[in-house]
């Protein structure tokens, strides 16, 4: 390879590429150069006035050098996404109080840091922008404990929400101020036919609060699961505009904001929600939106637009279906709340739509070598777009380096078919295979598939180190912790009299009583054995969820049919060589695999129906396990 005589501008069309591969929370390199703020930021920060703002950018950027206002375009884009401290909109985890799903919200005034450096009082619930999402189903009664710690009095509007007069959250209208120091309690059932996407808001000196942050996400999902958004990515986007960088999308300004980060072919639902004071026309490149709701209620006719314009307090759900990798804009089409001469800023972002070496390069065995004078990367990603895996593994690889993450091709064999005559996988010289792994810290090298004529490696959306249950994959017994029993002082007695000798029996006189006494100590040693096995057995299981518990059994389960656990086997993987072992397994030992890796890597609580299978589902595959056991160890077969 020769990645290291690429020329600057090859490096520049690489980094163009790799925003596209999905791994962009690297690109920070470059932030500071965009920190000089922009007369566009400072003056969109106190007006709303679009001619006012525009006037002001015009000042010092004619000032400007066609190169200095090229390198502050670039300089922006490269710092995208930039890191910033604080992220808002997370879903908000419920608590159970019987029935009641109770949510704690504290309105309180922070610094939130809204471009790399650069931070702004904001007004908050829990402490972040937006405030963090609420998501309740059909039905659900809730119950939101409100409390104020802001300078001035509050209180909130449940805004699309159809809820009784009394928790409508209008001062003076429907309740009483919620003044400083002071706790209001709205409770109310969520009403059937009120599904969809909806806000929560301050509604006391609004124009003020809500564009300082007190604002956020309320969405509610269909009872009936089937009538949900049947989508892979699930996007809110709240659009606001004031003291918050002057335009900002979730609380954020360009290069800060977020990526919305797909894959060829997925559906994506974008929530756009309009918490500001002007109307929004956001404009995706690349491929329409299907606009399908309007304020939480669905379209009988859905219909197509690339600029959808989204008023103040609106919201409108839309799914755009990307089939075309790259790195696509996305801003609000009233250009002066996302681009000057000084860059682009505030309402923009970016499409991610991934696969973009597998989607660039045409898989073909039969090609030229690159000219002596070209990189080899550059010449496949960019000219010839075409190679096997050797090209795929090297285009990534180097993609990967560029961005600071560490990677390395690994040369090996892709998996060989099952061979029943020859009774294991039969690998010839065609499975010869190059491949990538990455270097993730707290993970460690963490294998890719980048050959597009190779089934990806799904291993779902991996849990922060910090955030993952403590489970290993294949929990193993750990013996009990002994309880420390105090041991009593003995007790002062008075020394024993030596009492008789009584004649002591001979119990070879009596078989009954010997067959007696041997059956009590049989029984006993069976009862203590039995009771070791069991707490040998569960002691494996402490700490562990429900499903990951029940794939730890199966686990144990594989082991009796002979197949042991390996590190470098995903769970769908194991339970496929266990299949191939005990064909009748598989589906069992799959139902379980795959509740298991949607709940530890894609951080999806299971639904007590699916459990349910899942245990089901863990029974039949003891019993294989078992009967097999047995029947090997009688000497017959496995299966």
């Amino acid at each position: 390879m020769a990645g290291s005589e690429m020329t600057a501008i090859s490096r520049r069309r690489l980094m163009e590429a790799f925003g596209a591969v999905g791994l962009v929370g690297a690109a920070g390199a470059t932030t500071q150069a965009f920190g000089s703020s922009s007369p566009v930021l400072a003056a969109s920060a106190t007006t709303h006035n679009h001619e006012s703002t525009a006037v002001s950018t015009s000042a010092k950027s004619d000032e400007l050098t066609v190169d200095e206002i090229d390198a502050m375009h670039e300089a922006g884009v490269l710092a995208f996404p930039a890191e910033t401290a604080g992220k808002g909109g997370v879903l908000l985890e419920p608590e159970m109080d019987g029935d009641v799903k109770v949510y704690n919200l504290t309105c309180s005034v922070v610094e939130w840091e809204y471009l790399p450096g650069k931070t702004v009082e904001a007004w908050t619930y829990n402490g972040v922008v937006p405030g963090p999402q609420i998501r309740v189903t059909e039905g659900d009664t809730v119950r939101i404990n409100v409390t104020n710690e802001l300078p001035e009095s509050t209180a909130v509007h449940w805004h699309g929400l159809r809820v009784p007069n009394n928790m409508d959250g209008v001062p003076f209208i429907t309740q009483p101020p919620i003044k400083p120091g002071e706790t209001f309690v709205y409770e109310f059932t969520i009403k059937e036919g009120n599904a969809g996407s909806h806000m929560y808001h301050s509604h006391h000196n609004a124009a003020d609060q809500v564009t300082r942050g007190l604002l956020g996400a309320f969405i509610v999902e269909e009872k009936d699961e089937a009538a949900r958004y049947d989508v892979d990515v699930d996007y809110t986007m709240i659009l606001n505009d004031g003291p918050i960088g002057g335009y900002s999308l979730n609380g954020k300004s360009f290069p800060a904001t977020e990526p919305v980060v797909a894959k060829v072919g997925q559906k994506v639902l974008i929530r756009f929600m309009n918490e500001g004071l002007m109307i929004h026309p956001m404009h995706l490149h690349g491929f329409p939106m299907q606009v399908v709701a309007l304020d939480g209620y669905a379209l009988p006719q859905p219909y197509w637009q690339d600029t959808v314009n989204i008023a103040p307090g609106q919201r409108v759900d839309c799914i755009a279906e990307p089939d075309e990798p790259g790195v696509w804009a996305f801003h609000c089409h009233v250009l002066n709340h996302a681009e000057s001469k000084h860059g682009m800023f505030g309402m923009v972002t970016a499409m991610v739509v991934e696969e973009y070496v597998r989607s660039t390069i045409a898989y073909n065995e039969d090609v030229n070598p690159p000219p002596s004078d070209q990189d080899v990367v550059d010449y496949v990603l960019f000219e010839s777009h075409e190679g096997y895996c050797e090209y795929y593994a090297s285009a990534m690889a180097v993609l990967l380096r560029l961005e600071g993450i560490p990677a390395r091709v690994v040369g090996g064999y892709f998996p060989a078919p099952y061979d029943a005559e020859a009774g294991g996988n039969l690998y010839r010289e065609k499975n010869a295979h190059l491949w990538v792994e990455a270097f993730f810290p707290g993970y460690g090298w963490i294998p890719f598939e980048p050959t597009a004529n190779r089934d990806e490696l799904a291993y779902g959306d991996v849990v922060p180190p910090n955030q993952q249950e403590d489970v290993a994959p294949t929990p193993e017994p750990a013996a009990p912790t002994p309880t420390p029993v105090a041991t009593p002082a003995p007790a002062q007695t008075p020394p024993p009299t030596e009492p008789e000798t009584p004649q002591t029996p001979n119990l070879l006189d009596d078989p009954g009583r010997i067959a007696s006494l041997i059956g009590i100590v049989l029984a006993a040693l069976i009862t203590v054995g039995a009771l070791g096995a069991s707490v040998a057995w569960f002691a494996g299981f402490r700490g562990l969820s429900p499903i990951s518990g029940l794939y730890a059994r199966s686990l144990r389960a594989g082991r009796w049919l002979g197949v042991p656990a390996a590190p470098s086997l995903t769970p769908n993987e194991y339970a496929d060589r266990v299949g191939r072992v005990a064909p009748s397994a598989q589906g069992p030992a799959r139902v379980v695999a795959d509740l298991y890796t949607q709940e530890r890597y894609a951080g999806r609580r299971p639904s007590q129906e699916a459990t349910r299978a899942a245990k089901d589902a863990w029974r039949e595959l003891r019993g294989i396990a078992i009967g097999s056991l047995l029947r090997r160890k009688r000497g017959g077969s496995g299966t």
